[in-house]
């Protein structure tokens, strides 16, 4: 899952940069470039000692601070500012993944080739955004209308992972195409987006299958802070929403859920709704004393 807290284990970040005015800069021997004014997002990859926390503190000094200029993005750094860190703790090698995600984004230029990917294959780990990215994502994701294009702004705000990001995608819960809907809503699940919850209920009556099942996987990887909406769901005057609900609930295992699960295996009209409310109770080792009562 993407994070933006910094810890010690190795992982995969994105720096999100500023530069004011343009700069002309001597990126080691890369060479001397004008680099515009405008975002820069760097990727890389923290997999030494002391992990994310420890690449992360070297990146927020500077020259004054006794630091060694070493890397491509060093030598960026020194001129522009720091604004954000995205960051996920990982085993894998996310890097390239990450930067293609950024390169291949609605307003995203690569501004200086084999930055920072001198030992991989990728044009750049380095990308531009004349605008911030998070407002020419979040638009291209609501409004273009090439779907592919909100694909790409999609994957690139997974990457980002921030509330405005998680808005964003929440919204996209009701783009017009089924793959949009469907992966957002598993976006929102990596992202253990609690906030989307409520969104992520209203899909559980999905037109799609794939989006109401995308939908009620997303709410069990979100777990006991989507309880309270599900039991709630489970009243719902529409068959598929309590069908759902009632699914997420056995794969959660809440005791909080138990009053509204027994009312359900109790009462519902729908078979199913009662099925899955009778595994969810046994799966809570409650179901002989609801049968007994």
């Amino acid at each position: 899952m993407v994070t933006n807290e910094v810890n010690a284990d190795k992982g995969t970040y994105a720096l999100l940069l500023h530069l004011d005015q343009p700069e002309l800069i001597q990126v080691g021997r890369l060479g001397k470039f004008t680099f515009p004014a405008g975002w820069y997002v760097y990727v890389g990859s923290a997999r030494g000692p002391g992990g994310l926390a420890a690449r992360l503190a070297r990146h927020r000094r500077r020259v004054a601070d006794d630091k060694r200029l070493r890397w491509h993005v060093d030598y960026l750094r020194e001129r522009a500012r720091l604004v954000e860190v995205w960051s996920a703790a990982s085993g894998q090698r996310l890097e390239c993944a990450w930067a293609r995600a950024f390169a291949d984004a609605p307003g995203a230029e690569i501004p200086i080739p084999r930055f920072g990917s001198f030992d991989c294959r990728c044009p750049a780990h380095l990308i531009y955004f004349a605008a911030h990215p998070l407002d020419d994502l979040s638009r291209a994701l609501a409004e273009d209308p090439d779907p592919d294009v909100r694909w790409r702004a999609l994957a690139a705000l997974r990457i980002v992972g921030t509330p405005q990001a998680i808005t964003a995608i929440s919204a996209a819960l009701s783009d017009p195409d089924e793959g949009i809907r469907a992966g957002a809503a598993v976006v929102l699940g990596e992202l253990h987006a609690v906030e989307a919850v409520p969104a992520l209920v209203q899909c559980l009556s999905d037109a799609s299958p794939l989006v109401a099942n995308r939908a009620t996987e997303s709410l069990q990887r979100i777990g006991e802070e989507a309880v309270p909406a599900l039991c709630a769901a489970l009243t719902d005057e529409r068959d598929p929403v309590r069908i759902h609900a009632a699914q997420a609930l056995v794969a959660i295992q809440s005791p909080q859920s138990v009053a509204s699960l027994c009312q359900a295996y109790l009462h519902d009209p729908n078979y199913l709704v009662q099925h899955y409310a009778a595994e969810a109770l046994a799966a809570l080792g409650v179901i002989e004393i609801v049968a007994v009562g």
